[in-house]
């Protein structure tokens, strides 16, 4: 295997990428990493998913996870909870780690010792977020260098893919218009992947900026013309700060289709506030709508109150200053979520039916 040394890392470094096939369900492997001319690594392990009945996935979901001691913390947490999967949902380790290969290290490490534990290694899945990208919104992928250099995923072509957990569970990783807009190519790679897969009875999407944001406005409606006269008469700057394109772009272009193949969950970050909807189609409560989790939280510095949820009564739940994660479990006719903290308390639990 040949390494390859990226151009922003300043050390002599090399990242190389393997590609495991042909694994068996329910296995543990052992593995060590080096050559002989130098040393090798401790021994490591992970497991494969297992698809004996009765069928169970733990997985720990989050987003805007930077270099903090709340997220140090969280972290330990969350690895004390034993999941298969860590799902992230962007903006790591922090807006440095664009350019600082140090900051990764320490992320890195930070999974490592919290996550990783004792060597068995647990995999993670990364949707692209504003703080991978210089520029943040509209750029073009090698402005995206440690996204796509260090983490090779669903091939490493592409800022969205779609995953399988079993024969049951389907992980689609969006793109909130950082490197890949919501309309084109990704609108219609979205739809052929969720007809192609619509009987899986739990569908997830994963991506950065949310379509019903707790902070943000999604639109220009009433409610934003009044924050934002508000702010003109308090000479604040902050009312630009409330509209956000990127969640209009997803409510046009991703809702329809979403609500049309029956998406399960979609998980939003961001606006780093814990919130979550009613089932939803449409923007309206339906029985056999989409929830709608969020928004990051994973000890990124904590923004305004969400003050969406004095608006909007799509909202089951909705909170603002905490730091936490989801807990998801997934089980053959139902997912339970829990909003969790660092000392383990549940600031929310919700059962979700699944239909098939």
């Amino acid at each position: 295997m040949e390494g390859r040394k990226p151009s922003f890392v300043k050390d002599s470094r090399k990242i190389y990428h393997a590609e495991l096939t042909s694994l068996v369900s329910g296995t543990h492997y052992y593995f060590c990493v080096g050559d002989s001319l130098r040393s090798y690594t401790d021994e490591m392990s992970f497991k494969t998913l297992s698809e004996e009945e009765p069928f169970s996935i733990r997985v720990v979901e989050g987003g805007d996870w930077e270099n903090t001691s709340d997220s140090m913390l969280l972290a330990k947490k969350a690895g004390t909870l034993n999941p298969d999967y860590v799902w992230l949902g962007g903006d790591y380790p922090a807006i440095s780690g664009i350019k600082d290969f140090k900051e990764w290290d320490k992320w890195l490490d930070t999974y490592d010792e919290a996550i990783n534990r004792k060597g068995f290694l647990v995999p993670f899945v990364m949707a692209i977020g504003n703080h991978e990208v210089l520029g943040g919104y509209n750029q073009n992928k090698n402005k995206a260098p440690f996204y796509f250099d260090y983490f090779k995923q669903g091939g490493g072509k592409e800022s969205f893919f779609s995953l399988p957990f079993g024969k049951r569970v389907r992980l689609f990783i969006l793109d909130s218009g950082h490197v890949s807009a919501h309309d084109g190519e990704q609108k219609e790679w979205l739809i052929s992947e969720l007809s192609k897969y619509k009987e899986v009875p739990f569908k997830a999407a994963l991506y950065h900026v949310p379509i019903f944001p707790s902070l943000r406005f999604a639109e220009k409606d009433v409610f934003y013309r009044a924050s934002e006269w508000l702010a003109e008469l308090l000479k604040s700057s902050h009312a630009k700060r409330l509209f956000s394109q990127k969640s209009y772009e997803g409510k046009k272009h991703w809702l329809p289709i979403f609500d049309r193949f029956g998406l399960t969950v979609a998980f939003e970050h961001h606006d780093q506030t814990l919130k979550r909807t009613k089932l939803l189609k449409a923007g309206m409560p339906h029985k056999e709508g989409t929830l709608y989790l969020g928004d990051g939280g994973w000890g990124a510095e904590k923004q305004y109150y969400p003050l969406q949820g004095l608006f909007r009564p799509y909202f089951s739940k909705i909170k603002g200053n905490i730091h936490f994660f989801w807990l998801v479990e997934i089980e053959e006719k139902q997912v339970t979520y829990k909003a969790i903290d660092a000392f383990g308390n549940v600031h929310d639990h919700f059962k979700q039916l699944l239909l098939k």
